[in-house]
């Protein structure tokens, strides 16, 4: 606890946010906030954030805040926002804030900036207090670009000297669903198990968890992780659900197609990995006039058996999913963006390791198309390194992508 003297006014921060969940980083940007001279920072979670859709209730948001933040003897959590009810802007609420907490200052994360003037009445906030900004890694020109507009509005902002870590709260629900809770507390994990917190798609994944091998599930899991990364951290602007469904789905027909099938009916191969040792608990069957006939039977045949079975077993009607579960292994011609996002994805997910996956890895987080197309170009010359037949669509984008 730092030591505050007698008469000598508390400089305190406010740091609000949804914190849906609140993670590693939303500490590691507080306790910045003290280094940068303010003696306490006073945490305020949303009640009904206006401009995002929180899925998990406000007393679930704050006692996770709560154990997150525990031993942090310089932070405040304050629970106005809480307990107002209805939709808040910060333009309404920080007044009264700041009514409590005499001459605080008002600390935003990068994007917020950036996103400032989508705010409620942002011109009466940046009047209200001085303003402590933490930069945006990978959005420097942006950041700047607002930085200096406020301030040509007459907002009085700070930047911290502190850059946050790639984790995010939107990215660490989608790892949380896939189970998978990098960057959170032990106790905050402890919560959201106990509680049942984001379980949005656990059937999904328990349905799918019947269909396709142990080792494909996870890769499957991986892919769909990925993908989100990607969405969110490159700005594609796409659904994040449906990317994740996307991605989790991709690979649902990979043991029901007859390619599949029948290779399970035949000898091990030498040099058999984990994948090829393990069976398929419940393959599903359909209705094989749905396949294109030229790829029955062939290695590329899960695609189409996938998104025949992402829509006969989960239900999935929307085109844009459906077509990134349909062409995430062959690709097509005049892909969707959501078409190559899963495409690409596929190649490089985490469990990839093939050699050159790390420099396809930094193509695609410097620029997403040229980061497909290279993704596009391993996968064609894989297909002719390995002698083996070029299925038409690969070849009808490799021309459309490479021949214009």
């Amino acid at each position: 606890m730092r030591a505050l003297c007698y008469n000598i006014p508390v400089k305190y921060v406010i740091f609000g946010g949804t914190f849906n969940p609140p993670h590693s980083e939303h500490i590691a940007i507080a306790r910045h906030a003290l280094d940068c001279g303010y003696d306490k920072v006073v945490l305020l979670p949303s009640g009904v954030p206006p401009h995002k859709s929180c899925g998990v209730g406000a007393a679930h948001r704050l006692e996770m805040l709560r154990l997150a933040a525990q031993g942090e003897e310089d932070f405040i959590i304050d629970e106005y926002e809480i307990h107002t009810g209805g939709v808040n802007f910060t333009s309404e609420v920080l007044p009264r804030i700041l009514e409590k907490y005499k001459g605080a200052h008002y600390l935003i994360g990068g994007d917020s900036l950036i996103d400032l003037n989508k705010w409620h009445e942002p011109e009466k906030i940046i009047k209200m207090c001085p303003i402590l900004v933490c930069r945006r890694a990978g959005r420097d020109e942006e950041f700047d670009k607002a930085l200096a507009f406020w301030r040509g509005r007459g907002a009085d902002i700070s930047v911290m000297d502190y850059f946050p870590k790639g984790v995010s709260s939107t990215m660490a629900r989608y790892r949380a669903e896939l189970g998978v809770y990098g960057g959170l507390n032990e106790k905050v994990v402890e919560y959201i198990k106990e509680n049942g917190l984001y379980t949005t798609f656990s059937q999904y994944l328990k349905r799918l968890a019947r269909m396709v091998k142990p080792a494909r599930f996870e890769h499957c899991k991986r892919t769909c992780e990925y993908a989100v990364m990607l969405n969110i951290k490159l700005r594609l602007g796409l659904d994040n659900d449906k990317v994740f469904l996307a991605g989790l789905l991709h690979d649902c027909g990979k043991g029901s197609s007859r390619f599949d099938r029948e290779r399970a009916l035949r000898p091990l191969p030498e040099g058999a990995d984990e994948e090829d040792r393990q069976r398929v608990p419940e393959p599903v069957l359909y209705d094989e006039a749905l396949i294109p006939a030229d790829a029955v039977g062939k290695p590329v045949e899960h695609q189409f058996v996938g998104a025949v079975l992402a829509e006969q077993v989960f239900g999935i009607k929307d085109k844009e999913i459906l077509g990134g579960i349909r062409f995430h292994c062959t690709g097509k011609a005049d892909m969707t963006v959501m078409e190559k996002l899963i495409f690409s994805a596929d190649v490089l997910e985490e469990g990839r390791d093939y050699l050159g996956v790390e420099e396809l890895r930094r193509i695609m987080l410097n620029n997403f198309e040229e980061g497909f197309r290279a993704c596009l170009k391993a996968s064609y010359d894989n297909v002719l390194r390995k002698g083996g037949d070029m299925y038409p669509l690969t070849a009808q984008a490799y021309s459309c992508y490479f021949n214009k």
